[in-house]
């Protein structure tokens, strides 16, 4: 297989925004972007979005370590702070303007806020749980992505970036869903030919560390579905838009450990995960969803 090389400087001069930035992956990205940045020595800057400011004072500090083995407050970390919830229109509004007196554009946005529920099936979801991912993972994107805007527009390759997190159902040992019960059989069944199911997505495209094909399941799927369809209304209404929806392996986390209990230590380092999605944005710069090419 062939390796994967970055494009040189590819990071220098990028402005990128990573929301849930206190997160396992948002803490990787971000760490990640602010090295490339560093080592590339351009202008480039990270703008790490989180609504827990004790959390983004500790993300700064290991980045400056990351960057110098005895990193200061001297330290040019290349990360700006931004305690905001994505979930809070009056926080979005504040935060970019007072964005605007730091930056003039906004290349990219990697979006690593999403609220994960416990595998369960969507009977069982309770109206706390519905409120509270509705908030983050569809309402919260598209808030964030109309405050931000005016900056995207400014870019010359706007992209906004999804890791979407799914169950896992084959390589992994994630619980199974439950199966529903099978409906008894019709004396006189109907003659009908039953219709061709889609073919599945191609998995080689689909998983970034090994083929998956990815499944969303319950209150998951609804949300994935509706930011989906937000994605594209969107991507219509900006063409110059590139968007990605880049479905995870499995990284070992604590909230894995609430959602997919016992299966940690088979999952990937967050770090690990971050590189391969940082990987795959910069070999595939036209707009895709799930690994596969958009129109």
């Amino acid at each position: 297989m062939t390796a994967h090389v970055e494009p040189l400087g590819y990071w220098s001069e990028k402005i990128v925004v990573v929301t849930g930035a206190t997160g396992a992956l948002g803490q990787a990205v971000t760490t990640q972007l602010a090295q490339a940045m560093h080592t590339q020595q351009g202008s480039g800057a990270v703008i790490a979005v989180s609504r827990l400011r004790s959390g983004l004072e500790l993300l700064d500090d290991a980045v400056r370590t990351s960057l110098t083995p005895n990193g200061t407050s001297e330290t040019d970390s290349r990360v700006i702070l931004a305690p905001v919830s994505v979930s809070d229109p009056k926080q979005l509004v504040g935060f970019a303007g007072g964005l605007a007196q730091r930056v003039h554009h906004i290349d990219m946005i990697v979006h690593c806020a999403w609220q994960q529920l416990p595998l369960q099936p969507l009977t069982d979801v309770s109206a706390k749980q519905w409120d509270s991912m509705w908030q983050v993972n569809v309402r919260g994107t598209l808030l964030l992505l109309q405050a931000l805007h005016p900056f995207l527009k400014q870019s010359s390759a706007p992209t906004v970036v999804v890791p979407m997190r799914a169950h896992d159902e084959s390589s992994d040992s994630s619980p199974t869903p439950p199966t529903p019960p099978t409906p008894p059989t019709s004396p006189n069944p109907p003659t009908n030919p039953t219709p061709p199911t889609s073919p599945p997505i191609n998995p080689a495209t689909v998983r970034i560390h090994r083929p998956l094909v990815r499944s969303y399941y319950g209150a998951d799927a609804i949300a994935h579905a509706a930011l989906t369809a937000g994605l594209s209304v969107y991507r219509r209404e900006f063409p110059a838009l590139t968007v990605h929806q880049v479905d995870l392996p499995a990284m070992a986390s604590r909230a894995r450990g609430v959602t997919h209990p016992g299966t940690v230590q088979q999952a990937s380092s967050p770090d690990s995960v971050a590189r391969a999605l940082l990987q795959w944005v910069t070999a595939n710069p036209a707009a895709t969803e799930h690994g596969q090419s958009g129109s």
